[in-house]
Parts: structure tokens; sequence; C-alpha cells
């Protein structure tokens, strides 16, 4: 029996080589494809490392925004402003109805007005309510921005007739800028549109202090007498 003679070929293939086969296969040869690989689409990875890292640090920020306001929102409800406050003031205005209320009335209880007036404009662009319109236009009364405050208050009197609290506003800051006679029309509207309304007419009462000899004051007065006799301004003025 003849000797069997190892020619670097297997038998057990189709013919090919064992030494070209075991080149394929050399680990070497696949570091050299991948690393050619990452060198032609590096900057894939890279766009990819940038991604990951920016969502990772905005979770992280995002976690802290809201642990932060959590916090904010126990401050808040036990009228701690100054430490919500603290809190909430570098995250920027919020654009969540629940937290623009939180915001908003903060800033404004600690007399941050030009951050509480940005918080109500916000908030009144979401929910236009007439309450936060009417605290707009008490801010702009604050700020000593008297035509936007006067603005306000007849918009709100123009979609509600019966808020006597714009009236007295409204009345308030004309008599602040010494227009008398538009503060006493105003009182005079608030009661032709309220007439059964002792704050309407407390409101016309006050308005017309300057001239107690007036007819106007004294049928004031006599109108505030007939709808509540025990009116604590009638005693105040002796009345």
């Amino acid at each position: 029996m003849e000797p069997t003679h190892r020619t670097g070929f297997d038998s057990s293939s189709s013919g090919q080589p064992t030494f070209e086969r075991q080149k394929q296969t050399n680990p070497s040869n696949k570091m050299k494809k991948i690393l050619k690989f990452v060198k032609r689409f590096w900057y894939v990875f890279v766009v990819v490392a940038i991604i990951a890292g920016v969502l990772i640090a905005w979770g992280v920020a995002s976690a802290r925004e809201d642990a932060a306001w959590r916090r904010a929102n126990d401050a808040f409800g036990k009228a701690d402003y100054e430490t919500a406050k603290k809190e909430i003031e570098g995250y920027g205005v919020p654009k969540e109805q629940d937290r623009l209320k939180v915001y908003a009335q903060t800033m404004l209880a600690t007399r941050t007005l030009d951050k509480a007036l940005t918080g109500y404009e916000n908030l009144y662009a979401v929910n236009k309510d007439q309450g936060t319109l009417l605290i707009l236009g008490n801010i702009y009364n604050q700020k000593g921005d008297y035509d936007k405050a006067i603005t306000t208050y007849k918009q709100i009197i123009s979609n509600n007739p019966g808020n006597l609290q714009a009236y007295v506003n409204l009345a308030t800051v004309y008599k602040l800028k010494s227009e008398q006679d538009k503060a006493i029309a105003t009182a005079k509207e608030a009661v032709e549109k309220n007439p059964k309304s002792a704050i309407a007419l407390e409101l016309l009462v006050s308005m017309l202090l300057e001239d107690k000899n007036s007819e106007d004051y004294k049928k004031a007065v006599e109108q505030l007498k007939a709808i509540n006799p025990e009116d604590p301004l009638l005693q105040a003025i002796n009345a």
C-alpha cells in the first residue's frame, strides 16, 4: 500500500488550495477590512456619537428640570414663592399650561414683573381667560404702562360689561393719570351697565368725592343708600 502524500490541496474541497482558504479567513485580513470601512465612513460614527451624547445630555438636563419643578410646586403650594422662584427661574418660561400658571404667579408674587408679564402673556395666549387678562392689565398698571393697562381693561369690559373689577381698575388708572372726566365717565358706565350693583355705585361715589355738592354725587349716594343702607363707604363719608 502506497503512502498518502499531502500536496497542499484539500481533497475534501473543490480543489481550492488550503493555504488560499486560510488566507481568506485570516483574522488580520478581516481587521484590515474593518479598519478600511471605518476610515471610509468615520464621519458616520462621529455623527452617531454626537447624537448619542446630545440625547444623553438632554435626558440628564430634562431629569434635573423635572426635579426642580417638583420642588418648586411643593414650595408654591406652601406659598413659599421665593424658594419656588429660585428653583425655576433658570429654566426659562415653560410651555406646559400647569407649569406656566405656577411660573407666572410665582414671578408676580415675588414682584419680578417683567417675567410675570411674559408668563401671563403666554398663559393668556393658551387659555384666553378673562381673569388672566385682568392680571395682565394690573401688571401693565404696576409697571406704569398705563396706556396698555387701559386698553386691556377696555377689552375685558367689551367682552363682559359685568366685570366690575375691570371698571374699578380702569377708573383708577384714569385717576392716576389725572384724567378725572374719564374716570367719572367710566364709573357712570359701570352703573349704567350694572344698575343694581353696590360696587358700581361705590365706584361712582368715590370718583365724585371731590365735588360733593354736585347733583351727580348726591344722586349716586342716594342710589347706594337704596341698595345697601349699611354700605361701609356711606359710613366712611358720613352720608
